[in-house]
């Protein structure tokens, strides 16, 4: 499981997380690297850190599998994730995908 974080680098703190939503690496986590070449670089031994123009590219890759899910509840979480990474760039903050905080 990930868990989304807005993340301050100035302060090398969070600012808030996306509360837990278990197996969400089944989808979260993408193969194809032509295609999702941001999200393909998750796993669980490292953490993701995403800045600046990288922030509008990760925006995209969440809302083409907002488009493509057909579970509600997963539509509902991936909306989630695509605000806390519009507020990110709307702050000027980042966004950490790690496996590593509960």
């Amino acid at each position: 499981m990930f868990t989304v974080v807005l993340w301050d680098t100035e302060k090398y703190q969070k600012i808030k997380l996306i509360e837990k939503y278990d197996e969400n690496e089944k989808f979260l986590a993408q193969s194809d690297q032509d295609h999702y070449p941001l999200l393909s670089r998750l796993t669980y031994c490292d953490e993701e850190l995403f800045s600046n123009v990288e922030l509008n590219k990760l925006l995209d890759e969440v809302n083409e599998l907002k488009i493509k899910s057909v579970d509600t509840e997963v539509i509902a979480y991936l909306e989630s994730v695509a605000s806390m990474i519009a507020e990110a760039i709307r702050i000027h903050k980042s966004i950490l995908i790690t496996p590593f905080i509960d």
